[in-house]
């Protein structure tokens, strides 16, 4: 069954702090402009334990629904709701270093109704057996768009981009096990230069919500909740949205949803299909 979820309580998948952004993490990712890609970004930041390539579990980890080549799929949706873009998370490099287990989940999204459509960001976790953290590899994306060979994409590579684009600041994102509800989640920001203008993303005010359940195409979820404050400025424009989440246990992301100012829906995330190959 695809939507069977691990009893371990660690959180998997992907990091919107969706751009976020979520999400997650989240990342990623569905905007124009990389800042409002963050809201992917957060969403896409709550791994779980993870299977090693051979399907056999790993010593003194708890076996997860996600392992090696899993695909999570989801839809994007405007404030009307209708769909903006697609993303196909792929599970890939699961491996246990230096006692943690770690694993990179390769993002492609594809934008609907839009020339040069498809775009891409990685995702990188790991867990220590108490505490998920997720990093969006910002470079990533920039280093596909220059029509660079992805398999060949490594570290010398994006420090290279690092400087390039000026990147400043932290965008990576803890989420332990065990969290109680009204319990705070620190804030994070950084800064990147993007399509020439520099984006200065802040994360704020996140804290846990408590527990719901959530059904979607890809099932019924038992959710941990969170809600965090994403502040974007471009130059001289600030957008800022409330964004709200939910992760499921050895799954990730299964909804999210932000909101403007004025309590008004901005966009939506859901997970739609979860495929195991």
């Amino acid at each position: 069954d695809d939507t069977t979820k691990d009893a371990s309580g660690v959180y998997l998948h992907s990091c919107t702090i969706k751009p976020l952004s979520m999400i997650h993490f989240s990342f990623f990712l569905n905007y124009i402009l990389f800042s409002l890609s963050f809201i992917p970004i957060l969403r896409k930041y709550f791994l779980s334990s993870f299977l090693s390539h051979s399907g056999s579990e790993e010593p003194g980890i708890p076996a997860a629904l996600i392992k090696t080549n899993t695909e999570l799929h989801y839809v994007n949706y405007d404030e009307i709701g209708q769909s903006t873009s697609d993303e196909t998370m792929t599970v890939s490099k699961v491996e246990k270093v230096d006692g943690k287990l770690q694993a990179a989940y390769y993002d492609k999204i594809v934008t609907t109704k839009a020339k040069n459509n498809t775009s891409y960001t990685l995702f990188n976790w790991s867990y220590d057996g108490a505490n998920t953290v997720c990093t969006e590899d910002l470079m990533y994306g920039p280093y596909v768009d220059s029509d660079s060979d992805p398999a060949k994409y490594n570290e010398a590579a994006r420090l290279g981009l690092l400087e390039k684009l000026k990147f400043k600041g932290d965008n990576s994102f803890t989420i332990k096990d065990g969290a109680k509800g009204g319990e705070s989640i620190p804030d994070r920001s950084y800064q990147v230069v993007r399509n020439m203008l520099k984006n200065e993303v802040n994360v704020s005010g996140a804290a846990y919500m408590g527990n719901e359940t959530i059904s979607t195409t890809a099932g019924k979820f038992d959710c941990v909740k969170i809600s965090y404050l994403q502040r974007t400025k471009i130059v001289l424009k600030t957008t800022t949205l409330r964004v709200t989440e939910w992760y499921a246990k050895g799954v990730g992301l299964v909804k999210s949803e932000a909101y403007d100012t004025k309590g008004n829906l901005d966009s939506k995330t859901l997970l739609v299909k979860i495929v195991k190959k």
